[in-house]
């Protein structure tokens, strides 16, 4: 075997012994060389590239450990790998797809995904706070001097969180919902996704069904397309589901997905005597309900209606919250409240396939929760998001008079608006965001076709001063004036 396919570059800043070992290397992945071929003694290959013995030596021991080579006393050394594209003359086996089923929706799924805005200078999207706001120096303080204490309880790795936190949960926060359970059936959750993605896998095999509302958070309908799901939509109003045309639906189903305390995106909240008619429906189908509570805290007119979980004397019922809108992202977390009967499953599901949030910022949201410093913290920000929706509707009002309609503004960080112009939904949006305003229409919510230049106006992150440039801006963008 001639060496001279070995070219060493002496100028070359990569060592002598490198280049070797890269060329004899290249050699037989690309075929040149190919099994049971026998390489120069490192004695003439070393004579031959005039280079010392030591550097061959070294080099194929270095292929040799890497299983290009072998070495076999007193008689050689042989290329030991079949070349990367030997396979040609192989017989071929038949081609398996790699991807399961769920992998196999993904290539073909379009998410509805946001692109990172560009220019904008004011945003009436975001229905989350900011948390660089003063507001929230005293929680974040709060929050990390409870994260820095020390700890009498031990973490113990139980798959459904730290049970202070799951404790304080049930003996706090669920009672102001009016829900009655134990710590056993509270499951900490890193993030909104992690719980809708163990609803689904525990719950959905391929085509089994559920029922979604129109419209509905994209990431829902999106998550059971992915698992093969057969998916209905059921139409919502001004008071969320219409549980009538739910009713009159197909039966089979095995999952509901539903917002009755405050309907996302369109703000209706479910009346009570609807509620017992979903409950009377799930009890007759066998259905699960999955209330998703994403924004109870925050209401402005009266005190929230009860969760429907409150209502549920069936173990129909999976209950999801969320402290997302309420502390800095890094305890952001969400939790479950489970009926009994579903608590082993959930247990086992959770641990084969989610993380638990750290122990430290689990005791630090217990500890809050425990001291009362949460409730405080909601009612400081009650204050602040009613005066803000507030001076949002009276501006819009000013600027549109007629031409705009409000809905959903009785609670949560967003409402609707609606808005009488002769421009299309696209246009309004880019020319908003042609002067650096970034809004948010509902398309992706809707499974079918979305009502003209409608817009959800999130004022989480808004600054007060911002709110009359903003509506000034959509104003002139949706060629009203």
């Amino acid at each position: 075997m001639p060496p001279k396919a070995i070219q060493i570059d002496r100028s070359s800043k990569i060592g002598i012994e490198k280049q070797l070992y890269l060329a004899v290397k290249q050699l037989i992945e690309s075929g040149v060389w190919q099994k049971g071929t026998k390489l120069p003694s490192s004695r003439d290959l070393a004579d031959e590239l005039k280079v010392a013995r030591k550097t061959v030596k070294q080099a194929y021991t270095q292929l040799c450990l890497e299983g290009y080579l072998v070495s076999l006393d007193r008689q050689g050394t042989y290329v030991q790998e079949v070349t990367l594209d030997s396979s040609a003359g192989l017989i071929q086996a038949p081609k398996k797809e790699p991807l399961s089923r769920y992998g196999a929706e993904l290539t073909s799924m379009a998410l509805s995904g946001r692109q990172p805005a560009r220019g904008i200078d004011i945003s009436l999207f975001s229905r989350c706070p900011d948390f660089d706001k003063p507001q929230f120096d005293s929680v974040r303080a709060s929050l990390f001097k409870a994260m820095r204490a020390p700890h009498a309880d031990q973490f113990s790795a139980e798959p459904f969180g730290c049970r202070r936190l799951r404790t304080a949960i049930a003996n706090v926060l669920a009672p102001e919902r009016e829900i009655s359970c134990t710590a056993d059936q509270v499951a900490i959750l890193p993030g909104f996704v992690d719980a809708l993605d163990l609803i689904t896998r525990v719950h959905i095999d391929r085509n089994d069904r559920l029922l979604l509302e129109e419209p509905c958070y994209p990431a829902i309908r999106e998550n059971a397309i992915a698992y093969g799901a057969q998916w209905s939509a059921v139409a919502t109003d001004q008071e969320g589901l219409t549980v009538d045309s739910l009713i009159q639906s197909e039966s089979g189903q095995k999952l509901i997905f539903t917002t009755p305390g405050h309907h996302f995106p369109t703000g209706g909240v479910l009346p009570f005597a609807r509620r017992l008619k979903l409950l009377k429906w799930a009890r007759q189908s066998g259905a699960i309900i999955v209330e998703d509570d994403y924004d109870s805290e925050f209401t402005y007119q009266g005190k929230p209606a009860p969760a429907l979980k409150s209502l549920d004397r069936t173990d129909q019922v999976i209950y999801l919250s969320s402290f997302k809108k309420l502390v800095p992202p890094m305890f952001c977390l969400d939790f479950l409240i489970l009926p009994q009967p579903l608590l082993a499953v959930y247990a086992q599901a959770i641990l084969l396939s989610v993380s638990q949030p750290g122990a430290e910022v689990q005791r630090a949201l217990a500890s809050f929760i425990e001291t009362g410093s949460m409730a405080k913290h909601i009612n400081r920000l009650k204050l602040v998001y009613a005066q803000r929706r507030q001076q949002l509707m009276q501006t819009l009002e000013k600027y549109f008079g007629e031409r705009v309609q409000i809905t959903g503004a009785n609670s949560g960080l967003h409402f609707l608006i609606r808005i009488d112009s002769p421009l299309s939904t696209e246009n309004i949006v880019q020319r908003a965001a042609d002067t650096g305003l970034e809004i948010s229409d509902t398309r992706d919510f809707y499974a079918g076709a979305a009502p003209r230049n409608e817009f959800i106006i999130g004022f989480g992150a808004l600054e007060d001063s911002q709110i009359e440039e903003a509506i000034h801006r959509l104003y002139v963008a949706s060629g009203c004036e």
